[in-house]
C-alpha cells in the first residue's frame, strides 16, 4: 500500500482553492445584512482555533461512545451535535478566559 504523498501540483491546487475559497468568503460575509448570523461568523472566524482544538476533542471522546453508521441522517445528526458542543464549550472556555484574565481593582 502506497502513502499519499501529494506531488508540487496538487499542493499548488490546494493552495488556489483556499485562496479562492477565502475571496468568495469575504465577498459574501461583505454582502451580508447585520444580524445574529453575521455575528456568528464574525465570533467563529475570531475563535477559530480554540473552536477548531474544541472540536477535535469533541469528536475523540466520542469516536469511543458512538459505533460508525451508515445511515446518513445519524451522521448528520453527530455532525450537528459535534457543532452545537463544540460552539457551547468554545464559549463557555472563552468567556472563563476573559473573567480569568480581566484585571482587578486595587
Amino acid at each position: 500500500e502506497k502513502y499519499y504523498i501529494p506531488n508540487f501540483f496538487s499542493q499548488l491546487w490546494g493552495v488556489a482553492f483556499v485562496i479562492i475559497w477565502i475571496a468568495v468568503c469575504y465577498h459574501i460575509t461583505g454582502k451580508m445584512k447585520d444580524g445574529r448570523f453575521k455575528n456568528l461568523v464574525i465570533w467563529g472566524s475570531k475563535n477559530i482555533m480554540p473552536i477548531y482544538v474544541l472540536q477535535w476533542l469533541v469528536i475523540a471522546l466520542m469516536i469511543p461512545v458512538l459505533k460508525l453508521s451508515e445511515n446518513i441522517l445519524f451522521t448528520y445528526t453527530v455532525c450537528a451535535v459535534i457543532t452545537a458542543m463544540t460552539f457551547g464549550l468554545a464559549k463557555l472556555y472563552l468567556s472563563l478566559k476573559e473573567r480569568l484574565n480581566k484585571p482587578k481593582c486595587a
